[in-house]
């Protein structure tokens, strides 16, 4: 039954693909129009770039943004790997928990406990 599914998925998209590939054949042979149909057809085109340009440029800083910030997460993570804290914000940490090493270690006396919990990029702390 699933080998049916991926084969009707598949003839699907070629079926999606030829039909693509007629319809811009189709248009890109039709007349483009009268003079003014092109000048209009012309202002829209350059209207369409413009607005994908800043587009583009607003995703592309979004995106390296992202990036950097996800880096310097990644860091923190790492360094309070290295380094269990002992408060957070003022307040004193009774549990630190690495769910990538699936343990959990009392910070007042460093004692550690393993953990059944599926391996993942995440930190838990208890506090007081």
């Amino acid at each position: 039954m699933e080998t049916i599914a991926i084969v009707l998925t598949f003839l699907g998209a070629l079926i999606a693909l030829a039909y693509a590939a007629f319809t811009a054949r189709r248009v890109l042979k039709a007349d483009e129009g009268t003079d003014k149909m092109k000048k209009i057809s012309h202002s829209i085109r350059e209207g369409a770039n413009a607005y994908l340009k800043r587009q583009y440029k607003i995703v592309g800083i979004f995106f390296a943004a992202m990036f950097v910030i996800l880096c310097l997460m990644a860091a923190l993570l790492d360094g309070m790997r290295k380094s269990t804290p002992t408060e957070l914000g003022g307040v004193k940490v009774v549990t630190f928990g690495d769910y990538a090493e699936q343990t959990f270690t009392t910070v007042a006396t460093g004692e550690k406990i393993s953990t059944e919990l599926p391996k993942s990029n995440v930190l838990s702390f208890k506090l007081e």
